[in-house]
């Protein structure tokens, strides 16, 4: 099963992201948007595993975190083109702590049997959307866009729990099934 692990983002602060988004998404429907309601930032993505190592992840993550306090997240308006990739474009995510957390999950990941792919740096993020690489829309502009079409205050939240999600891919997205819920305590 393709499985990742991450931190869900609340309800409140989808609501507040996501009318920057909406205009965006009726001028290019072509492009892949993400689903609000199932906005998240990956800490740690594992591909196709299989059930007894993803068993394994959830016993060990949550372990792994046991002592680990919830994190404040902040959500500058800062939209930005993935490294190394010519089509996803993300806001960035600001915490002092998460790449701390993430090399913590991403351990625990590979003592449980899924080592995550290390080659990139950790970058705090929500993804927005992924471009096709035929589509009009060029990614780096389409961030600046978002960016200019965001006109809240900056978002702080919580984060009280890490998730371990299955990943279905289906014909309207990626659809995702709860394996773990983990407080933050």
């Amino acid at each position: 099963m393709r499985t990742f692990v991450a931190l869900p983002v609340p309800a409140a602060a989808a609501t507040m992201i996501q009318p920057a988004t909406d205009g965006l998404r009726n001028r290019w429907p072509e492009l892949r948007w993400t689903d609000p309601l199932g906005w998240h930032l990956t800490l740690a993505f594992l591909g196709e595993i299989d059930d007894d190592v993803a068993t394994a992840v959830c016993a060990t993550v949550a372990v792994a975190l046991a002592d680990v306090s919830p994190l404040q997240l902040g959500l500058p308006v800062t939209a930005d083109t993935a490294p190394g990739s010519r089509g996803i474009v993300w806001l960035a995510v600001a915490s002092p702590s998460l790449g701390d957390l993430a090399e913590r999950v991403r351990d625990a990941c590979a003592a449980a049997g899924a080592p995550p792919d290390r080659t990139r740096p950790f970058r705090g993020h929500l993804t927005l959307c992924r471009v096709p690489r035929r589509s009009t829309p060029d990614p780096a502009g389409l961030a600046r866009t978002v960016a200019a079409a965001y006109e809240g205050p900056s978002l702080s939240w919580t984060a009280d729990r890490v998730e371990v999600l299955r990943s279905d891919r289906t014909a309207t997205g990626a659809q995702y099934t709860e394996l773990a819920n983990i407080p933050l305590t």
